[in-house]
């Protein structure tokens, strides 16, 4: 049921199942086990971290609205990932989390005309996805205090300039 299914659908986003899928072109679809993806999130090496950021980030479609599982993962995780010394992780980073909130306006949008005519779970994916907005947008705030690292408060201002 799970492994013969290729749903275009399904590309790019985390499965609530417990895997990752993941198909571009014509390769063969690949699953990556949830717990994996949440160890390579806060790896000690900045590439690993990155690329488990942009399997979260990164889409095909642009109006596929994230899963609750995408957003539930980006909350727990992004906070470790914004006081980088690194300008190339920070720029990488910053990229990565400007395609995401472009994927999220994006599918918002779309789910706000669902949400007009009476879809219910267009109405819930809607404020899912403004609640993580605005619990980024908050969370960029909070780093901003005086004497705060220089990293910190370079990637905060940029996600409150989104």
């Amino acid at each position: 049921e799970d492994g013969d299914d290729e749903d275009d659908e399904d590309d790019g986003v985390v499965q609530e199942g417990g895997s990752f899928s993941h198909t571009t072109g014509r390769l063969p679809q690949y699953c990556l086990k949830i717990d994996t993806l949440c160890v390579a999130l806060v790896h000690v090496t900045d590439s690993v971290r990155l690329y488990a950021l942009e399997l979260l980030c990164a889409s095909r479609k642009t109006t596929e609205p994230p899963t609750s599982l995408e957003l539930r993962l980006l909350r727990e995780y992004l906070p470790y990932n914004i006081k980088n010394t690194s300008s190339s992780f920070r720029k990488s980073f910053i990229d990565m989390l400007k395609r995401f909130l472009h994927r999220a306006r994006e599918s918002t949008i779309r789910l706000h005309t669902a949400a007009q005519k009476g879809v219910k779970e267009a109405e819930r994916s809607e404020k899912e996805i403004l609640g993580f907005c605005q619990w980024l947008a908050d969370l960029a705030f909070s780093y901003l205090y005086p004497g705060s690292p220089f990293a910190r408060k370079v990637v905060s201002l940029e996600l409150i300039g989104m």
